[in-house]
């Protein structure tokens, strides 16, 4: 097989130079738009990361904006707390004493008045005993309770016999008054 040119020599290599211009134009055009859509992409990234800093930057300084007054309001939550278990400490429960000492009250005692004084660590009962015998078991069985010690009972109530008024102190244990 025989190729025959017959385009002179100058025009094939301007020929050959137009195609190789035409190639070298789409690649560069190629190259041109690649760089466009990668530089759009990172623009887009940008902005979105930006604005994500600013909501983020936005909603810590609402947080810490006021640090003085968050600190101040927690302080005072925490003096008031400290204030209530303090004043919690303050009380107990006396069901259980109670309890116990009016289950020591029978038919033949009626009391009128009952004070308790943690403090002074004494019990004040007044009322009335059917009898002296009464009001003397009545003491003995108070005796017998954990949290009471041993006390006298006024001699002026002791004289009368029958419907004796009686208000006595009673001194409670220090150690035993746990409720």
């Amino acid at each position: 097989m025989l190729i025959l040119n017959l385009i002179p020599s100058y025009y094939q290599k301007r020929v050959k130079m137009q195609s190789l211009t035409s190639v070298v134009r789409v690649m560069l055009l190629w190259g041109f738009f690649e760089i466009l859509l990668i530089t759009t992409a990172l623009l887009i990234a940008q902005l979105t990361l930006q604005n994500i800093f600013i909501t983020t930057v936005h909603n810590t300084s609402l947080v810490t904006k006021n640090p003085v007054s968050l600190r101040s309001g927690i302080a005072s939550v925490n003096k008031t707390i400290a204030a209530m278990h303090a004043e919690q400490q303050k009380f107990f429960v006396v069901t259980p004493t109670l309890a116990a000492l009016f289950g020591e009250v029978d038919q033949t005692i009626r009391l009128q008045n009952i004070a308790l004084d943690f403090n002074a660590h004494t019990l004040a009962l007044s009322g009335t005993a059917m009898s002296r015998n009464d009001l003397i078991a009545f003491k003995n069985r108070l005796e017998d309770l954990p949290f009471i010690e041993h006390f006298e009972l006024p001699i002026q109530v002791l004289l009368k016999r029958t419907d004796v008024t009686f208000t006595f102190m009673v001194p409670l244990q220090q150690d035993a008054i746990l409720f």
